[in-house]
């Protein structure tokens, strides 16, 4: 395997307060580190064998620190919840070589079946697939642009005053940017509208982050190629990412249902069991190392009795329904 020149890391700071993480470039997160199997965590100090709960707590710390907007490389969106990276990262030193780590570690996480804990804009998780972007891809970046945008094209501009130019924000400072070439000069009319409304949207979603998202993805695709992850819904990546924000998800151990279903799966024989594992996990076999690190989820379906239980083989989630009798 071919080892970039460019390597990154994450190293504990000796100075700062246990399992505090800072991006440091001193010790060295290559490539063939990143395509390896699993990592094997250890922290100093502490024993412990990972048998999964150390990575997880890895992940957690490193992702927490790097994903921390106070850290300049990502940002919330206006909804407070999602985030991508931000445009004013461009201040910080190399910091195009923390985004492609950042893409590699990403990635990494996805592979090792652990999470983020964080939703990313739909726009950035599209562009992570190489998926079209469209106006209601807007909507968790800038809502009120996005329904703006929509009454531009619905209404008519007239009256408006508009060009094809966009006001950010920078530093402070107010800059004026052209969305076409000598767009301060070019007045949006209902004839051209559909094409400003493109050019806002594609500012805002693409232009204005261009350079993050294009490292981001180079770090990411090095760990797993644009052929492979395309084939996953921005829906699955976005969970898997993000992790289960589901608190209650409609059962507890004491739920009649879920005891019925253990009894039943008691009763099957090995054929039958295997059919029930591919239909939950799109596998007829249990996973190398047990379900330690494969949980299943079964989750309350709202459909009702007459429907059938339905499965998500990417989440490993069995949607059941509230059945009053076994």
């Amino acid at each position: 395997m071919t080892v970039l020149n460019k390597i990154f890391t994450y190293a504990s700071n000796e100075e700062q307060e246990q399992h505090n993480f800072n991006i440091e470039v001193n010790q060295q997160l290559s490539l063939n580190i990143v395509n390896q199997n699993k990592f094997d965590i250890y922290f100093n100090n502490e024993i412990g064998v990972d048998a999964g709960g150390l990575s997880r707590e890895f992940y957690a710390l490193v992702f927490k620190d790097l994903l921390d907007p106070e850290k300049g490389f990502f940002q919330l969106s206006s909804n407070g919840i999602t985030m991508q990276p931000s445009p004013n990262s461009i201040i910080i030193v190399d910091h195009l070589l923390h985004f492609q780590m950042a893409g590699r570690l990403v990635a990494k996480t996805f592979i090792d079946g652990f999470t983020c804990e964080v939703d990313f804009t739909k726009s950035f998780l599209k562009q992570i697939l190489g998926q079209p972007l469209y106006i209601n891809d807007l909507e968790d970046i800038d809502p009120q642009m996005a329904k703006g945008l929509m009454d531009i094209l619905q209404n008519s501009v007239e009256g408006l005053d508009l060009d094809f130019t966009y006001t950010i924000n920078q530093f402070g400072e107010q800059k004026v940017i052209e969305l076409i070439p000598n767009g301060s000069n070019i007045e949006v009319t209902e004839e051209n509208k559909k094409n400003y409304v493109k050019e806002l949207a594609y500012f805002r979603m693409v232009k204005q982050i261009e350079t993050q998202v294009q490292a981001f993805k180079k770090g990411f695709y090095e760990v797993i190629p644009l052929e492979y992850i395309k084939i996953v819904s921005v829906r699955e990546l976005g969970h898997r990412l993000s992790g289960n924000h589901i608190i209650d998800n409609g059962y507890n151990q004491d739920s009649d249902q879920i005891k019925w279903l253990f009894e039943i799966l008691e009763e099957y024989d090995q054929e039958q069991r295997a059919g029930f594992l591919f239909f939950t996990t799109g596998s007829f076999k249990v996973p190398f190392g047990g379900f330690q690190n494969f949980n299943i989820t079964i989750i309350k379906s709202n459909s009702d009795e007459l429907s059938l239980p339905v499965s998500h083989t990417c989440f490993q989630e069995l949607g059941q329904i509230g059945f009053h009798i076994k």
